[in-house]
């Protein structure tokens, strides 16, 4: 099974390298993206035991994915320096209280894969449509999404849910 994947990858490598460069502008970088692509598909195959319907689809859009998200790495701008084991923050809205720090990083730990993945991007100030175009899932799942994450965060950092004061 494992060889007719290979031969797949291999017939539809020139196509999908070709658009890898057309994004990158750099054969190397292209190389890189097509390899990790790959890489991640055999890793969901090897879970899930199929591969996607529409290979070259899927293939060509995780392309897209992955060029957006190292384009964004690079311009990322990190507004928070490690001093001394502590994260401390050049924002002066963010708390400088070291217990704090903590107790917001306990929070986020306690967040499932999916809510720190999401919560991350909009921290990263990604929108609500780029999330969507990212993961394929309508504009208003995203937002409940980011809600529930949300949510749960502040109970984690909080503990109970805070009852409102009009009731």
């Amino acid at each position: 099974m494992e060889q007719e994947i290979a031969e797949k990858f291999e017939t539809l490598y020139p196509k999908v390298f070709r658009y890898a460069v057309s994004r990158t502008k750099n054969k190397d970088s292209a190389h890189d993206i097509v390899m990790e692509v790959y890489t991640r598909i055999l890793e969901k195959f090897r879970d899930s035991g199929e591969l996607p319907e529409q290979l070259e689809f899927y293939t060509i859009r995780a392309i897209r994915n992955k060029h957006i998200d190292v384009v964004r790495a690079s311009q990322r701008i990190d507004y928070i320096n490690d001093h001394e084991g502590y994260l401390e923050p050049i924002d002066e809205t963010l708390p400088s209280d070291p217990f704090m720090k903590r107790r917001i990083a306990r929070a986020f730990a306690l967040l499932g894969e999916a809510c720190q993945e999401t919560l991350g991007l909009i921290a990263q100030g990604w929108k609500y449509s780029e999330i969507q175009e990212l993961t394929g899932k309508p504009l208003n799942t995203v937002a409940g999404t980011v809600f529930k994450c949300r949510a749960k965060f502040r109970i984690n950092l909080y503990g109970a849910e805070q009852k409102s004061e009009q009731a």
